[in-house]
Parts: C-alpha cells; structure tokens; sequence
C-alpha cells in the first residue's frame, strides 16, 4: 500500500471531512453477485481513511470527520459552509467515490489437437473478463472566503482478471473486501498527498485574487417584504442590511450607507423605495450622491423556506445588469446565503462588465 509522507504547512488551521458519498453504479452486482451488493461501505471508508490520514499527518490543528450518513443528500455550498463554521473549522473537504465495475462475457478457444481430447473441431469454452476501478472525486471549500481551493479526482485500478465460472465466488470474495479496499487505501493517499502539498502556502481565509474594482458606486435598496410574516421578522432590514455590509467588505464597489441615502432623498421628499419606480428619484441618487447601482431585493417565507431574490439595476438605464435568487431551510444560515450570492454577483458583474481584451 502506498504511503502518506508529513508534510509542514506555512499556516496551521482545521478541517472537516465530511460528505464522501457513494455513487456507485455497481454493473458487476446483477451477472456477478445476484443483484447484491456485496464489500465494504465506500463512502465509510474513504472518510475514514482520508480523515484518519489528514490527521495522522500532523499538518492541522484540529481535524474533524463527520459521517455522509449526517449530511443531507441534496447538500449545497451552503451546507458545507454551515457545518465548517458549525464546527469551527477553516476548511470542509467532502467528495463523491464511485466504484466502475464491468462484467463481460468472453470465449476462449482451444486448438484442434491437444493431448487427451479427441481430434476434431476447434473447442470453446466460455470465461468472463471482471475489471473494476474506484475514482475518488475531492472538493475543498474555505468557509471564510467561500473559495472552492481545490477540486480533483484519482483513479485506482481496484482488480482486473480473466476467470472461469467455476472461480466467480472465489473473485468475489478476494476482490471486492480485498482490492478494492487497497484502491481506495492508494486512492486516499494520492489525494491526501496532493491536498497538503496545495495547501502548503494556502492562508486560510484569504481568498484568491478577487475581480479588480471599477470603482463603481453601490446603494442597498430596502428590500421587499413580501408578507406581514416577514416584516415583522425583520428578515428584509436583516437582509439588505447583510448586504451592505458584506459588500463593503468585498471592496468591490464602493457602497454608499443606507442612512445618508435616506436623509439625501428625504430631502427632496422621496424614499428610498422611490428609486426603483421613480425616474427623478433615480436621477436625484445618480448626481447627488454618484449612485451607479441600485440592489433591489426581495424575501418571502413559503413552505419551511426563506427566499432571497436580488437584482442589481443600472440607475443610468434603469435596466437590470444581474440577478441571483437562492434559498435556506434555517434562519441561522441567512448571513451565508447573502455572501455567497454577494460572490455569485460580483462575478457575474465582472465578466458582463469587464473591458474586451485588445
């Protein structure tokens, strides 16, 4: 079995192995194994051993491993930003295994005249080809900048053999406990050593470089409402206020505070809801106070959930430059949600914005 070597990082931080979830199609299960599945429990033992090996390499303060059978099968970033910070951890590793199993039918053919067996026509005689492999795919996500810092997959040649039906237990039995166990062993080291060898340098919460600053001017818009449920929640002052927040720290755009916005328009008897609808009141923010953009939004509670629509105007055209809507089950994981769509937006915005290279 292959070996993992310590390695010394520039910075020490935590981690989470979380989430390493079989999606394995077994074709090999229905010829081979009577539509039963049959070994060892992938994703179980791919967090064991890649947790087991992270930790044992002495490379971070403090490694936690929580079972795929925790995590939710429809798990999003968000998830895996919330159980990170849940569980005070700067990174969360999680992943898809899948063993490719084939089982084919092939014939072998034996001379004419061979020694014992009587001279006539050529004789088949039936033996099947049983290959197997397991690919393990990676991901890593700093909770604090959000940044997706490493993605790969690594294939381990799990068994390959050309058998006779008479042995097709006996492959089973050594292959798939055995093998298969040994690819994934192999697989994880792959993926631990190329993991720590990237993290080397790797600052946590410092994400890369970041789309460069227009210097364009931003206003957080009172965001929608939708319902008296949630008005009287707060969750659209929550909102809007996260947003401006969180966008000023991206020093993207320069954002303009929400209060002299108020007093500015308050002034001329307009509101800040007037911008959206008002042409004149648009025309008071863009010269007044050098608004470029306006960030409308809206939040709704329907069915357990709480809905986030943004849209980003151009106060100059009064046309809508990008818009993100996303959702969350849990009210806690409201600030998340607002920074990953604060990143999804001003990604967006630089690629539709950004000068044509010459």
């Amino acid at each position: 079995m292959k070996k993992l070597e310590p390695a010394r990082l520039k910075h020490s931080f935590s981690i989470t192995v979380a989430g390493i979830r079989d999606v394995s199609e077994e074709a090999v299960s229905v010829a081979l194994f009577s539509q039963e599945k049959h070994g060892i429990d992938l994703s179980e033992a791919v967090e064991l051993k890649l947790g087991s090996l992270l930790q044992d390499s002495g490379s971070f303060s403090k490694t936690r491993i929580i079972p795929h059978s925790q995590i939710p099968d429809n798990a999003t970033e968000l998830t895996w930003v919330s159980l990170g910070r849940k569980e005070g951890t700067d990174l969360v590793i999680h992943g898809e295994i899948n063993h490719r199993a084939s089982f084919s039918l092939n014939w072998l053919t034996l001379p004419s005249y061979v020694p014992g067996i009587v001279v006539g026509a050529p004789l088949w005689s039936p033996n099947y080809t049983l290959k197997g492999e397991v690919e393990l795919t990676l991901h890593v996500l700093d909770v604090h900048s959000l940044e997706r810092i490493f993605t790969r997959k690594f294939t381990e040649v799990a068994y390959s053999s050309i058998c006779f039906l008479t042995r097709v237990t006996a492959l089973r039995d050594r292959y798939v406990d055995l093998e298969k166990n040994v690819a994934l062993h192999n697989a994880a080291v792959e993926a631990a050593k190329l993991l720590l060898k990237t993290l080397a340098s790797y600052e946590p919460g410092r994400a890369g470089p970041e789309p460069a600053s227009q210097g364009k001017v931003i206003a957080v818009v009172d965001f929608d409402p939708g319902s008296d449920f949630v008005k009287r929640m707060g969750y659209d002052t929550q909102a809007a206020e996260m947003f401006t927040t969180t966008l000023q720290n991206s020093g993207f755009f320069k954002v303009i505070e929400r209060q002299r916005i108020t007093d500015v328009l308050a002034e001329r008897k307009f509101t800040m809801t007037d911008m959206v609808q008002d042409e004149k009141a648009r025309q008071v923010a863009e010269k007044l106070l050098g608004i470029d953009y306006l960030l409308l939004g809206s939040v709704a509670k329907l069915g357990g959930l709480l809905h986030l629509n943004v849209r980003l105007l151009d106060i100059s055209t009064a046309t809508v430059v990008v818009t993100k809507s996303d959702s969350i089950s849990r009210d806690a994981d409201l600030q998340i949600l607002v920074e990953l769509m604060t990143r999804r937006m001003i990604e967006e915005f630089a690629k539709k914005t950004q000068a044509p290279e010459k």
